[in-house]
């Protein structure tokens, strides 16, 4: 074996030595890290076994508690509505929300709560009043200021709900279908309705063959069956005022007129009624304020007095 050969065997000696050395040094990290993990493992056993037994028992006491059963009825409550309502119907929810959260909010307050609970409490005790007749009524509101204040009260009590009474008649009486009249008043040749000197009691335009089989007039305007006006060009601020009187809406204000003429406007351009959401960013009056001026409905009330079709989305 020549000196060459030598040393190059020698070189491949030293290099297979040098790779051994850092497989050595690399398996002695591996045993070094499985040692540590070993340890840890060790170290958190007992830790996660506390934590299993502390959520075992919270779940537990919640379940003794009732929680699990709660949810399983509210999933099921959440089940009927999903399966009850459809898309649109939980759209004009949605835009009720501020009306139901306002009401609510004005029921739990510290003086109404009160009050109710007082209420209650006499109604408890009403066993141990004597009976009073006509004479101790009016002796009674005589001598005591409360009393005259709750009757003050209950008097306007009874207004409200009479005004709300007409509200939903005349609401009903817009859904139903009337009884088919002749127009009013004389018509051109083209068939459209002749010019008249009373403003107050306008004479619609004859609608379509179909809407006119399903709506009906009040004071000679033609109306859907649903209580829309059936040809949004006879709309007049008579017209509108005639309508919101009857929904009980009442004397139409600037906020009203604001909202009344965004929305015919958005309908000449788009051919669609805007919704809620959309006529109180664009009017600028909130949502909140729209439930004050039309109230239950605003989305289809202010079409209605608008003289334009219901709203998409709208029920």
């Amino acid at each position: 074996m020549t000196q060459e050969t030598m040393t190059v065997e020698s070189e491949r000696v030293a290099a297979l030595e040098a790779k051994i050395d850092r497989l050595q040094d690399q398996l002695a990290l591996l045993l070094e890290r499985q040692h540590r993990q070993q340890e840890l493992v060790e170290e958190l056993g007992p830790i996660s076994r506390e934590m299993m037994g502390v959520m075992t028992q919270r779940l537990a006491d919640l379940e003794q508690r009732g929680y699990f059963e709660f949810g399983s009825g509210v999933l099921g409550v959440l089940d009927k509505v999903v399966t009850s309502y459809n898309g649109e119907e939980l759209e004009e929810l949605g835009e009720s929300v501020v009306g139901i959260l306002d009401t609510v909010k004005s029921l739990t307050q510290p003086e109404i709560l009160r009050m109710a609970h007082e209420a209650s409490a006499a109604l408890r005790e009403a066993d141990d009043e004597a009976p009073m007749g006509p004479y101790g009524v009016f002796k009674a509101a005589s001598n005591d200021k409360d009393v005259r204040r709750g009757m003050a009260v209950m008097v306007s009590l009874l207004r409200h709900l009479g005004k709300g009474a007409k509200t939903m008649s005349n609401k009903d009486r817009l859904k139903a279908v009337g009884p088919k009249r002749p127009p009013r008043g004389p018509r051109s040749s083209s068939g459209a309705p002749a010019a008249t000197s009373r403003p107050s009691a306008p004479v619609a335009a004859p609608a379509p063959a179909a809407p006119a089989a399903a709506g009906f007039e009040v004071d000679g305007v033609a109306f859907t069956g649903d209580g829309f006006l059936a040809d949004p060009d006879a709309w007049t601020p008579e017209i509108a005022q005639s309508i919101a009187t009857r929904l009980g809406v009442g004397q139409l204000g600037d906020e009203h007129w604001k909202v009344i003429e965004f929305s015919r406007g958005v309908f000449k351009e788009s051919g669609a009624s805007p919704n809620v959401r959309k006529i109180s960013r664009g009017s600028g009056v909130g949502v909140r304020d729209l439930y004050a001026l039309f109230p239950e409905k605003p989305g289809v009330m202010s079409a209605q007095v608008a003289g334009i079709p219901k709203p998409k989305g709208c029920i």
